[in-house]
């Protein structure tokens, strides 16, 4: 079989369509790659911030959570007692120094 100028023309012309086919493929597909590269970073970026975030919310629950339990009423209550009874002793320490104050002084008179 033969080739002849006809035959010769059109397969150099499908070769130099196949090679700019070629050429506009790789041009794409180089444009989707640096696409893909910012959008790999632009993840990567949110990840982390999604994690920082994480982080703060976690700590600021943990302080809440501390937070509540020291103004429960159950705790309240328990430390109202506390203060309750030091105020109570305080007073019976301050009455007993009252009397040794007056016992000291020369006067050993009793407490009334």
């Amino acid at each position: 079989m033969e080739l002849g100028v006809r035959e010769i023309v059109t397969f150099l012309g499908m070769a130099v369509s196949v090679g700019a086919s070629l050429s506009i493929v790789k041009t794409k597909l180089q444009g989707t790659i640096e696409k893909l590269d910012d959008i790999e970073t632009r993840l990567r970026q949110i990840d982390r911030e999604t994690d920082q975030q994480e982080v703060v919310l976690q700590t600021h629950e943990q302080k809440l959570d501390v937070m509540s339990s020291m103004l429960s009423p159950s705790e309240r209550e328990k430390r109202a007692r506390e203060t309750a009874t030091i105020l109570v002793e305080l007073a019976n320490l301050r009455r007993d120094l009252d009397h040794q104050m007056s016992i000291h002084n020369g006067r050993h008179m009793p407490v009334k």
